[in-house]
């Protein structure tokens, strides 16, 4: 065999070798997306306590530019984001007293409540006796995790509020047009991801197994971040205003910079902290009128 085609073969090998190696690389984020048992479909809302419901809605109406698809009453307001994800407002007092200050719950959606339900009593949840319909139309029940918080599992009903507004109120201010993450404080890590992800359904992120920051919400490509405490961290309301977050994506195709400068056109009095990630991300973080983080990203 003459020099030059062995080069030839060489080459060719090459080159299969590369395209083989990149379609194992692409595995991991197409995996995110791989249908699980589970029948939980995604982050559905999160639900705030808000001290004054008229600044709360010139934060989420105004400035990042929603609207609510429907009235609900004096002292509540939802905010659509999409056809399946809401922000929900709450006008009271903070709570306090159980470290939960301005949240008030996490939804996320399925496609069958009550299988649902029986799921995690079967994995030793504590649940209610049976789906209740909520305030909205739809199919719901909550647990609470083992910090408190109050998660709904939610089924969206076609003649429900929210159903009966699909595919509107979605206005072109709109420039973060879904919920990609969202969190909340936790005390131990390890008894957080083991609740979510052995009790509840949720996956590990990678290889990560039931110690990670990141956990996956199954049949998407969310994540849900446990907000530990840091070892010179107690829980007031600034650290629980930082750790129970939500992460807003823009609009397919527009960059974070273009988003902040035409937030920055709608209220420059409001800061947007830019800046890398550790996964050197660059993402935005802003803050509601009571102090609740809100990250920005594009990706």
């Amino acid at each position: 065999m003459s020099k030059t085609v062995r080069h030839g073969i060489a080459l060719v090998l090459a080159s299969m070798l590369f395209l083989v190696s990149a379609s194992f690389m692409a595995i991991p984020a197409e995996a995110a997306k791989k249908p699980t048992a589970s029948t939980i479909q995604g982050i559905a809302h999160m639900a705030y306590n808000v001290t004054s419901l008229a600044k709360a809605r010139a934060f989420w109406v105004d400035y990042l530019g929603y609207a609510e698809p429907f009235a609900v009453s004096s002292q509540v307001a939802v905010i659509k984001i999409n056809d399946n994800q809401y922000i929900e407002l709450y006008e009271g007092k903070l709570d306090s007293t159980n470290g939960q200050y301005q949240l008030k719950n996490i939804g996320y959606y399925t496609t069958d409540a009550a299988a649902l339900l029986a799921q995690l009593k079967k994995n030793g949840v504590k649940v209610p006796t049976s789906v209740t319909t909520n305030a909205l139309g739809n199919l719901s029940f909550t647990v609470t995790d083992p910090d408190g918080h109050v998660i709904e599992f939610v089924q969206y009903m076609s003649t429900s509020l929210t159903g009966k507004t699909q595919g509107k109120a979605m206005p072109s201010t709109r420039i973060f047009t879904s919920i990609i993450s969202n969190g909340a404080t936790s005390k131990n890590q390890l008894v957080t991801n083991e609740f979510l992800q052995t009790k509840i359904g949720f996956l590990p992120n990678g290889d990560s197994g039931l110690n990670s920051h990141l956990i996956r919400i199954p049949n998407s490509d969310q994540f849900y971040e446990c907000g530990v405490l840091g070892p010179n961290e107690t829980l007031n309301a600034a650290t629980a205003g930082k750790k129970n977050q939500v992460d807003l994506k823009t609009d397919p195709g527009m960059t974070i910079q273009e988003a902040v400068d035409i937030l920055k056109k709608r209220d420059p009095k409001i800061t947007v902290d830019l800046h890398y990630t550790s996964g050197d991300r660059w993402v935005g973080n802003i803050y509601d009128p009571d102090g609740s983080r809100v990250e920005l990203d594009d990706k």
